[in-house]
């Protein structure tokens, strides 16, 4: 939150169960940042991968995409970025990219793809991965009809990214962030099953860190 939270007009935070003092501390956070918008979103959420498959097949209303566009809905803003609770934002490249897009104030339909490195912790040792998965459109125009679908085993946005002109989807090479994993912790905890080359990438380094492979 530090990271990024002087750089946004607004941060849409939504605590889906916590069980670890998360809505607590952003709470704290909120109290000093008047731009933090904190909710609650008490309605169990099927994971991503098979839980979100199977939800789909028995018409269960409680997907992932159905809880992201809750989220997206307490949004005031007409452009948003997907943005991870786990992200250390690379702030050089952040203040870049908005610039360079006029993120603040374009109001037309559009879409952003951009990267991140991951950053590995473990017994306070880091590792860095410069071959991060962690790239895809990121960025938005609410304004102009985004939302998630409910893809295959998690949400989606293709049929958004589909029905923009090719011209307005921009690619930012350079990365925004850091995406935090930690050996300490059941980093797939969120996930029914691993969904992507991405989750697989990630699970081995985590493997290999904990048993001093790497």
């Amino acid at each position: 939150i530090e990271s990024v939270v002087d750089l946004v007009e607004e941060i849409i935070f939504v605590d889906n169960g916590s069980t670890d003092n998360t809505y607590s501390a952003v709470e704290q956070y909120a109290k000093k940042y008047k731009n933090i918008k904190l909710y609650k979103y008490d309605i169990s959420v099927s994971r991503a991968g098979i839980a979100h498959k199977e939800a789909l097949k028995n018409a269960n209303p409680n997907t992932l995409g159905l809880f992201y566009n809750w989220c997206l809905s307490k949004s005031t803003m007409n452009n948003v970025f997907k943005w991870d609770a786990d992200f250390l934002c690379i702030r050089n490249n952040f203040i870049d990219l908005v610039n360079k897009y006029n993120v603040k104030t374009r109001e037309d339909k559009f879409a952003i793809w951009f990267t991140g490195l991951t950053l590995f912790e473990n017994k306070n040792n880091y590792y860095v991965n410069y071959n991060s998965y962690y790239d895809e459109f990121r960025i938005y125009s609410y304004k102009n009809g985004f939302k998630w679908s409910n893809g295959e085993i998690c949400e989606y946005v293709e049929p958004y990214i589909n029905s923009i002109d090719r011209k307005y989807k921009y690619i930012y090479k350079y990365p925004l962030f850091y995406e935090m994993k930690r050996t300490s912790i059941d980093e797939f905890e969120s996930r029914s099953s691993m969904i992507d080359r991405r989750d697989i990438n990630d699970f081995n380094i985590l493997s290999g860190l904990k048993e001093d492979k790497l």
